[in-house]
């Protein structure tokens, strides 16, 4: 595996429009970014800049999650108050 794999997950991950598949790349980066650490031969700026992706990741996922949430109660008929 490319040691610039992980960032191609992640940069793919960040542009995605498609909600359905920036699940599937974010997973994907996050696998190869737990990889990634696992070398003996990783500096600590390197670790800073996976710890940072990692973050993002999260909160990009976040994001995706209450947005796929948001669409699914929009596309839910309203129920009218009886009153």
């Amino acid at each position: 595996m490319l040691d610039t794999n992980w960032q191609k997950l992640y940069e793919a991950a960040i542009l995605e429009i498609n909600p359905d598949k920036v699940v599937t790349l974010i997973e994907a980066a996050e696998r190869a970014i737990v990889e990634h650490e696992s070398r003996p031969d990783v500096t600590q700026l390197e670790r800073r800049k996976l710890a940072d992706a990692r973050s993002m990741l999260k909160s990009l996922s976040r994001i995706t999650s209450q947005g796929k949430q948001a669409a699914s109660e929009a596309s839910q008929p309203r129920r009218q108050r009886l009153g």
